[in-house]
């Protein structure tokens, strides 16, 4: 039986090909950054909805979203809001910073979430979880410190990287409102269920913005659509399915150090994938980082 912290670790890592998915979907396929957004929540709508569907128990299922949109429409709609939200700002800031430096910052959520876990849900966080987020931390302000100097080193960095990294603060905000929101919604009621309803709700959201106000909406080529697949069923329906479906066990707090290496594996998965250069340093603060994610994460 796989653990809660593993599952979110393995969540954590679909979540880090986001920005990769992303990226390749607006360069590969043309479509504008909010556009790419669209497709993820869309699709990942979509899977969400066949795994119901498909699953043990779809009647049961019809009526928990009956139930949900009946008791609880107001954090649920807020879910999806915040969540389109968060994309909106994020997939943005690609146009004014590098992909590496806007992820990085993004994740500033995991310091806010314990935070306000510990004030609203009066959560108590272990030992382990607390040395390894410290740990984590120091890992993860080495990198964002190290991507922000090289990107200045190599004349990248000009007066819209400010325009950029403030739109990637603005995501972490997001994303804080959105993990309590499900967080507050895990316990009583199925993470599936709860991540269709808040992904179509960000698709709408998402679709409107995108149809109004952008020109490229329709992924171009079959590339671009292997992208938008893999960007909406890898990092939505696998990764935050897993996440979700941990917050019902987890700590708000633990969850959101743990995601700390959603980041970590973007910066690893843009060497790897996207040529993107790591020097000695930013290799030390990876190091750092997953040794601190490796001892939340344990019992």
């Amino acid at each position: 039986m796989i653990s809660a912290g593993v599952k979110l670790l393995i969540g954590a890592t679909a979540i880090g090909f986001a920005p990769i998915f992303a990226k390749l979907l607006i360069v590969d396929g043309s479509v504008s950054p909010v556009a790419s957004g669209f497709w993820r929540m869309f699709i990942g709508s979509l899977g969400f909805l066949l795994l119901l569907i498909f699953g043990k128990d779809w009647q049961r299922s019809r009526s928990e979203v009956l139930r949900i949109m009946s008791n609880s429409s107001v954090i649920v709609l807020l879910a999806g809001f915040l969540f389109a939200a968060d994309l909106v700002a994020w997939h943005t800031s690609f146009l004014y910073t590098s992909v590496g430096v806007s992820s990085i910052i993004a994740n500033f959520s995991a310091v806010f979430v314990p935070i306000t876990g510990i004030v609203f849900f009066r959560e108590k966080l272990k030992t382990n979880v607390v040395y390894g987020g410290l740990l984590a931390f120091v890992g993860f302000v080495g990198l964002t410190y190290l991507k922000s100097k090289q990107a200045s080193t190599d004349g990248a960095l000009s007066h819209q990287d400010f325009i950029g990294e403030l739109l990637a603060f603005l995501t972490a905000f997001f994303y804080t409102g959105y993990i309590l929101a499900i967080k507050s919604l895990a316990t009583r009621y199925s993470s599936r269920v709860l991540m269709l309803l808040a992904s179509s709700i960000s698709a709408l959201i998402l679709g409107v913005i995108t149809v109004v106000s952008e020109p490229a909406i329709i992924p171009q080529g079959a590339l671009g659509w292997i992208w938008a697949l893999c960007l909406g069923l890898i990092s939505q329906v696998f990764g935050q399915g897993l996440v979700a479906s941990s917050l019902s066990v987890l700590p708000a707090g633990q969850s959101a150090l743990t995601l700390l290496w959603a980041p970590v594996s973007s910066a690893l998965f843009g060497w790897i994938f996207l040529g993107e250069i790591l020097n000695s340093g930013q290799i030390i603060s990876m190091i750092v980082a997953v040794l601190g994610i490796a001892l939340v994460v344990q019992k």
